[in-house]
């Protein structure tokens, strides 16, 4: 009888499954033979033919295969995972080994809980030749799956089986077949040619690790993931070697899950759920007694045909309660105050690179889990327009040079006006403007996150984060989670904080210093500080042997674990030039305040295109080059582009802002980078961008199945993002950010209030725009 390939992998994964010789021992399966097995859904006719063919088949898998003479390729010879699991000779004694028996005794009888737990197991991998590699099952079936069965040992006794859902990764590649790793790579394979081609990892960062498996599968919760990684090692490497395939098995220890490995809420969890409801409760008192409090004083104000001042208060308490008031909070918001001509477009700029980093860490998201289409994922890397989206990091390169800036602006106006700078005073007041709604997105993330769900990735991702908060969260506090434990930091994104606070730092005196000289001297000392801060990336680049760039998405699994990203991208000494960069536009800018002249229509315009336009698309587009493997860089190349890149980006952003101020001839970008609405959504920056990531990172966890990748999904997604995190910001901007930084002016800066401007008072703040210039 000739079989089709149909029939054959069908009987193939019979045998697999079931372990045994049908011929003698298929009663097994319906306690009876196989011509007296009735199907409800089919004639008596119907049922004699079937069981007439049936019974021509011959079970005996090895005889067919010599009578076909057809070699089953290895593709086709994947064992199903929990079978193999349940039936290895390797699984250690004890309770697993016991439980795991009679799940497969129960699952040859069709008992539901047993035909759950192989159910929500993944069976057999699919797509994997074009990177679904990633196969999750049924995460909610096995992980709520609990079961009280008899007990062997005394039938009046019973036993519970728990679910424990765990992600078993799986690797495998050619036994002792050298790979050629130098190139040429590519992405268009020989369909003709052999599957290795396409599966071998041969050194092209661009394309997902095709050898790389995860496969879900759910076992009794008596089974550890040792428990499982012996049952599966030697099975796995024996059915590989007849293959020659080398097959190695692993699982971590947080890629398992039980009902019981939930964490019990804390009482320090609670104590943070208390302040929380707290500093909302005190927020509603503060509104109601600022809002009680101006109405006593209007209905007096009408007695006494007097205005009365309601903006201070005759007590302590009384202040206190006015910082926490939202109708102030909000109103300080939502005021627009634009003043000036070129300082006001960075709300625009800020609002604008904002969202694009939000993008693009809401992108990052496809590469750190398996999606079911990495080939087209690759294929991106041919479209040379996606430079924008790969080379995307070197956005961060504007935020430095903002605050650059308006530490230098205001800082030499508080210089000229008082002739002074308490140095201690500015380093702490920016302390306490950042700390308390830090501190607080981090407690969140380290006692409330982990209780808000499951799923697939919730240990390995939630967990982890939650984890790495509440080990690390005094590197946080101090601002040196850039460089004291970063293989283990808390909240990737707040590297930036870590480096902004340090080159403020490094400002105050560096401004103080160019405050100090005749200024023919000082530009030349600030241009100084940015050629030695280029020095740096471009040694580490020349001699080390570093990219220039950030390559490699496709392998990016936990940022944690990115060489670059640990060791160069997050460090302050290789991101001085472009803060400084910001601190000579400061200057520039602070300087043509107290003189007349203006640039020329013609100049203006054209200067607006050569840095906004001609040289942010060109150091972007440069670093195309870098994304083809095939292209060898010399070290000089890639050290110049290193070093110059970044500086140069934040030049061609920055000099838009310097053009405004001087130029002329510049009204239509005045209109468009001064919008009303975006001076609000400017000012919740920095809430949103601490909590944008803990939404990216709950959807990580919370995933059940592979993720297919699509712009049209990013992009919603991100707009979803952007929806509640601002929404969430305005929300800590009037409990939390708004009251504190109420309270520091008020028992802080209480006597500077009373000596200086309000303008006076914003000097020292790098981060945000005076909102009242008086």
């Amino acid at each position: 009888m000739i079989f089709n390939g149909f029939n054959i992998i069908y009987i193939l994964l019979l045998t697999i499954l079931f372990n045994i010789n049908y011929n003698t021992s298929a009663h097994d399966i319906c306690n009876k033979n196989w011509t007296d097995c009735e199907n409800p859904w089919i004639t008596k006719l119907q049922q004699k033919k079937f069981n007439n063919d049936l019974n021509n088949i011959n079970f005996n898998f090895g005889e067919q295969i010599k009578q076909t003479n057809f070699d089953i390729p290895w593709f086709l010879n994947i064992p199903i995972l929990p079978v193999l699991f349940a039936t290895s000779p390797t699984l250690p004694n004890g309770h697993c080994k016991r439980q795991a028996q009679r799940y497969l005794q129960e699952l040859r009888n069709g008992t539901l809980w047993a035909a759950k737990m192989y159910d929500s197991s993944a069976k057999y991998p699919d797509g994997i030749i074009d990177g679904h590699v990633g196969h999750l099952g049924n995460f909610d079936e096995c992980y709520n799956l609990k079961v009280k069965i008899p007990s062997y040992d005394d039938n009046n006794e019973y036993e519970e089986i728990s679910g424990n859902y765990c992600l078993v990764k799986i690797e495998y590649q050619q036994y002792k077949i050298p790979i050629n790793k130098h190139g040429p790579h590519t992405l268009d394979f020989d369909p003709n040619g052999s599957v290795w081609e396409a599966i071998q990892e041969k050194g092209d960062f661009r394309r997902a690790n095709r050898k790389k498996m995860e496969m879900a599968l759910c076992v009794p919760a008596t089974c550890s993931a040792d428990d499982i990684k012996q049952a599966l090692s030697k099975p796995l490497e024996i059915i590989g070697k007849d293959k020659q395939i080398l097959v190695t098995t692993g699982i971590r220890a947080n890629t398992c899950q039980t009902q019981g490995d939930e964490p019990e809420f804390s009482n320090a969890a609670k104590v943070y759920c208390y302040v929380i409801l707290g500093l909302f409760l005190f927020t509603g008192l503060g509104t109601w007694y600022d809002v009680s409090k101006n109405k006593i004083y209007n209905e007096q104000s009408k007695k006494n045909d007097a205005d009365v001042n309601d903006d201070n208060d005759v007590s302590i308490i009384g202040d206190v309660l006015c910082c926490f008031s939202v109708k102030r909070n909000f109103k300080s918001i939502t005021d627009i105050t634009y003043t000036h001509p070129g300082l006001d477009s960075i709300h625009f700029i800020r609002f604008l690179f904002m969202c694009m980093a939000i993008f693009g860490h809401r992108m990052m998201e496809f590469y750190k889990l398996p999606v079911t289409n990495s080939r087209y994922l690759e294929e991106t890397y041919k479209w040379r327009w996606l430079i924008v989206m790969y080379n995307g990091p070197i956005i961060i390169e504007v935020f430095f040079a903002i605050g650059g800036l308006l530490v230098a602006y205001f800082l030499l106006t508080e210089l000229d006006k008082t002739k002074k700078l308490n140095f201690m005073a500015a380093i702490f007041i920016r302390y306490l403007r950042l700390t308390p709604l830090y501190l607080l997105v981090i407690m969140f993330i380290s006692l409330i996150l982990p209780h808000l769900g499951n799923g697939p990735y919730w240990h390995s991702k939630v967990l982890l984060e939650s984890t790495t908060c509440s080990d690390n969260w005094w590197t946080n506090m101090l601002y040196i989670n850039n460089y004291v434990n970063v293989e283990r930091f808390c909240m990737f994104q707040t590297w930036y904080l870590a480096v902004d606070y340090h080159l403020y730092i490094m400002a105050l005196v560096a401004v103080y210093l160019f405050w100090k000289m005749p200024r023919k001297i000082g530009y030349p000392f600030l241009i100084s500080i940015i050629i030695i801060g280029c020095t740096v990336p471009f040694y580490v680049t020349y001699y080390q042997n570093v990219p220039p760039l950030w390559l490699g998405l496709p392998y990016l699994r936990d940022i944690r674990e990115i060489k670059y990203f640990v060791e160069h991208y997050v460090k302050t000494h290789e991101r001085i030039p472009s803060y400084f960069v910001g601190v000579v536009a400061g200057a520039i800018i602070y300087d043509h305040s107290l003189s007349p002249w203006r640039l020329a229509k013609v100049w203006s315009r054209t200067l607006i295109i050569l840095f906004g336009l001609v040289l942010s698309t060109a150091t972007q587009s440069m670093a195309w080059k870098w994304y083809d493997p095939n292209y060898i860089a010399t070290p000089l190349e890639s050290a110049l582009y290193s070093s110059l890149s970044r500086p140069a980006f934040a030049m061609s952003i920055i000099a838009i802002i310097v053009l405004l101020t001087i130029g002329d001839g510049l009204e239509t970008y005045h209109a468009i980078l001064k919008p009303r609405w975006v001076q609000p959504l400017a000012r919740l920056g920095y809430g949103a961008y601490l909590i944008h990531n803990i939404l990216q990172i709950y959807d990580l966890g919370f995933t059940r199945q592979t993720r297919t990748f699509s712009f049209h999904t990013g992009i919603f997604e991100t707009l979803t993002d952007l929806i509640v995190t601002f929404s969430i910001s305005l929300l800590l901007s009037l409990t939390i950010e708004g009251p504190f930084r109420r309270l520091e002016k008020r028992f802080i800066m209480k006597q500077k209030h009373k000596k200086t401007t309000i303008k006076k008072d914003t000097v020292i703040e790098n981060n945000e725009l005076a909102k009242k210039i008086n």
